[in-house]
């Protein structure tokens, strides 16, 4: 049977038009399913934080899949089912150990043709300040406390009445890495109100704790617990305040003297200029003046301040001049009767000078000027 001519040309031309069509192109990139997610979920700081997603692709095999990390370099992410070969694959990356803080993961394929969801990223932006649905943002919870690694008084030690200011030292660096709050503060068991950290505090800081002068000489507790801004609590710290009562007499003037045979009189000035070292040992020098008889001499090494219950003496002997010419020895007390009215300190001075006793004072009487300081 003939077919007619019409109908062979037209089997052969639909014939050539398929065998001269170009294969269809894939310019799709993969696509996440949903967004990706964590385990745990909110994790702790120190948590290993594993990082799972799922990729799709509608025409091509997924060939690779790799995350960031707050925008960072591109890490590779591997198949779940340990080839990367189907056009839909579940993946899979050991994020590891983040630091404190909200944290920002984003993940990304490429099929067999090279299409990227890189690209496509990259392409779109997100309105305002919405997750792009390639992305998750974490929140690393600190909770590891901050420690205390220094107390130090300043000055240590201090004298009664005078301000003490306790430097805290306190360390959160490779631990939470968190900002240093506060501190709360213990003197003797009984707390204080916290004291808190600076404007520019930051994971490593030292807290200045201002105390008000010790009426009591003596040893007395300081204890701290710091906290830094994840409200994480370090283990209280305890140190030991030095309070010391030195004696520094200025300006004892004296209107009258309890033992009658003492040459002091109105008008008369005694200042002893002296500074304790921890050790116990003083330094300094003293003066007396009266109408016609001034006295000027220098402690000896040996003077010490020596502890007597509450009570505190200055006990030394020398030779010092008289008028600046006659050398003439000498015998100090001082009695410093620590946390009482300073017109209650007592002195006794005798003076003598080739035999004769030129100065023999005796305890001060009421209206005794007696300024004890540092």
């Amino acid at each position: 049977m003939r077919r007619p001519l019409h109908l062979v040309l037209l089997v052969a031309l639909v014939a050539t038009s398929l065998a001269a069509a170009p294969a269809a192109t894939d310019t799709a990139a993969p696509y996440s399913t949903s967004r990706p997610v964590t385990t745990p979920e909110r994790p702790d700081l120190a948590d290993e934080i594993v990082l799972f997603a799922t990729f799709e692709d509608q025409a091509s095999a997924i060939a690779g899949a790799s995350y960031t990390v707050d925008g960072g370099p591109m890490r590779p992410m591997a198949a779940i089912d340990g080839a990367f070969d189907e056009t839909r694959e579940g993946v899979r990356a050991d994020v590891g150990i983040l630091a404190a803080g909200t944290h920002r993961l984003c993940v990304y394929a490429v099929d067999e043709h090279g299409n990227s969801s890189a690209e496509d990223a990259a392409r779109s932006m997100p309105i305002g300040d919405e997750v792009p649905r390639e992305c998750v943002d974490v929140e690393v919870r600190d909770r590891l406390a901050p420690v205390i690694t220094a107390i130090e008084q300043v000055p240590g030690p201090a004298a009664f009445g005078e301000q003490v200011v306790m430097h805290v030292t306190v360390d959160d660096r490779g631990r939470g890495d968190s900002d240093v709050r506060n501190a709360r503060v213990t003197i003797d068991g009984e707390e204080l109100a916290p004291v808190f950290g600076t404007s520019d505090t930051g994971p490593v800081a030292t807290i200045l704790v201002r105390l008000d002068g010790f009426t009591t000489p003596g040893t007395h507790e300081f204890c701290a617990k710091a906290r830094d801004e994840a409200f994480n609590s370090s283990d209280w710290t305890c140190a030991t305040i030095e309070i010391t009562d030195r004696i520094a007499v200025g300006s004892l003037t004296t209107r009258s003297m309890a033992r009658p045979e003492s040459h002091l009189g109105p008008g008369a000035t005694f200042t002893i200029d002296a500074s304790q070292s921890p050790d116990g040992s003083v330094t300094g020098g003293f003066t007396y003046s009266e109408p016609g008889i001034e006295f000027a001499a220098d402690l000896p090494d040996d003077a010490v301040f020596e502890g007597r219950d509450l009570d505190h003496a200055l006990r030394a002997t020398g030779t010092g001049l008289l008028h600046g010419l006659v050398t003439c020895d000498y015998e100090l007390t001082v009695l410093d009767h620590a946390g009482q009215d300073d017109d209650t300190d007592t002195l006794f001075l005798t003076v003598t000078c080739d035999g004769t006793t030129v100065v023999d004072g005796g305890e001060p009487a009421q209206g005794g000027d007696v300024e004890v300081r540092a």
